[in-house]
């Protein structure tokens, strides 16, 4: 009997645990664009792998809540044969399908001081900075394990309302139609 009940038991699914090391703000990119992006540096438990998150928006727009992998960042910048690029090249970076997360991305890499605007393009970035310094600098802060304030590993598109400032909803729901 004591089998029979461990068999049955749903195995017990832990989600990814990271360490914050850093949350910060900064101003949108966009020329008419307004507000401010707050977003998170974090790590794996093992301290081997970084992430970017974008956690707020003080103005009105959807984003994707998810962890991003700086190594996969640097992997589509690697690809990017001109100097200067769009911020829509970073859009394969998130799982997320938010046509705000790849401009949201490119404001916080600015901030971070790898990515510049372009000299002859108010609308395309250059890299620049160095990126390993960068992550090294990151990964020995202490940080802190905070797995209620974490977004999710896999994507959630969140709209976030100028009213209240808060997330008020997931990806849209497609209606229901009663009559079927």
């Amino acid at each position: 009997m004591e089998n029979e009940t461990a068999m049955n038991e749903a195995p017990v699914v832990s989600s990814p645990q990271y360490i914050t090391l850093k949350c910060a703000s900064t101003p949108k990119l966009g020329k008419h664009a307004d507000g401010i992006i707050s977003y998170k540096a974090a790590c794996n438990i093992g301290r081997t792998t970084l992430f970017l998150a974008i956690t707020d928006n003080s103005s009105g727009g959807y984003f994707s809540r998810e962890y991003v992998p700086v190594a996969r960042i640097e992997e589509l910048l690697a690809k990017i044969e001109q100097s200067d690029f769009p911020s829509k090249a970073l859009k394969a970076a998130f799982i997320g399908r938010s046509s705000n997360n790849a401009g949201f991305l490119a404001a916080i890499l600015h901030a971070e001081g790898l990515l510049v605007r372009a000299t002859d393009s108010e609308t395309k970035h250059v890299c620049t900075g160095d990126w390993a310094k960068w992550k090294t600098s990151l990964l020995v802060l202490e940080g802190i394990q905070d797995e209620r304030s974490s977004p999710p590993a896999q994507s959630t598109d969140a709209l976030v309302s100028p009213a209240n400032n808060k997330a008020v909803a997931t990806k849209p729901q497609k209606p229901v139609n009663p009559t079927k």
